[in-house]
């Protein structure tokens, strides 16, 4: 079967406030996406002519409404956004297409598009992509990738949120090879906007400003000292990240403090959907 693909923006109902700013600036930076383009939903819908629900109902996990949803796709390969990072640049078309192609070319199962993590392993005259190790901590992430849909599908598990989904599937894809990661960043997003059901006070200023359909009344904003106490811990976690993975087990107190502490989690892998 010729390679396909579909690009699909996993959300949930609680999240349906940020789709019409998430599309608006989806189809402003990405206006060539030549792809079929599906929400993952419960039971909401958004209507756009360009946009395809499809609503799973209330399962009984994160990992349960994905898996629904793959089924439904007759693409061999997905292309997996989150609801809560806006594009902030336009989207290099031939970027997306030549990363595609790689991952055609190379066999392999999964492509993610911005290096976090990034690859552990280069290749020798390749610059745009490399290898994640076995044994890499997020092997598996959230963070905008292709996949090959029954490769995605084999390691989901039902009843697991999206976080259990990254670290359990992390240690189940060490039986996968074939998995890659972009060294520079081709989806340009940054930052998601909104950490455990509030906006970032800066994205909320941001996005205000440019009426693309915020609905501020739908979701709290973070107070000064939330948003403080995630700076702490997301210096925190950047120089836990910053240590070489194989050698973070000797430094293992300082996510252990991170984790324990009252401060919001920082560490910029993880969706807020559970």
């Amino acid at each position: 079967m010729k390679p396909s693909m579909t690009v699909v923006v996993c959300s949930c109902d609680a999240y349906s406030d940020l789709w019409r700013p998430f599309f608006t600036l989806f189809f402003r930076h990405w206006s060539d996406c030549p792809w079929n383009i599906v929400l993952m939903s419960n039971e909401s819908r958004f209507t756009h002519p360009l946009v395809e629900t499809m609503c799973v109902g209330h399962l009984d996990s994160w990992s349960s409404e994905l898996r629904a949803v793959l089924r439904k796709i007759t693409s061999s390969h997905v292309l997996l956004l989150l609801d809560d990072f806006f594009l902030r640049m336009p989207v290099n078309q031939e970027q997306i297409e030549l990363c595609f192609q790689k991952l055609i070319t190379h066999n392999g199962n999964m492509l993610r598009l911005l290096p976090r993590p990034g690859p552990d392993i280069l290749l020798p005259n390749e610059d745009l992509i490399g290898l994640l190790a076995t044994g890499a901590p997020y092997r598996i992430s959230m963070q905008s990738s292709i996949w090959r849909k029954s490769v995605l599908d084999s390691l989901l598990i039902d009843g697991e949120s999206i976080w259990e989904f990254e670290t359990l599937g992390s240690r189940r894809s060490d039986a996968l090879d074939g998995l890659y990661a972009v060294r520079k960043a081709v989806m340009p997003y940054w930052h998601h906007v909104v950490e455990r059901g509030k906006w970032f006070r800066w994205e909320a200023k941001r996005f205000s400003r440019m009426d693309i359909g915020c609905d501020f009344s739908r979701r709290a904003i973070m107070t000064r000292p939330q948003q403080f106490s995630w700076y702490v811990r997301k210096g925190i976690g950047l120089a836990y990240n910053a240590i070489p993975w194989k050698w973070r087990r000797h430094f293992r107190w300082l996510r252990i403090f991170q984790k324990n502490s009252i401060l919001p989690d920082s560490s910029g892998q993880f969706s807020n959907h559970t």
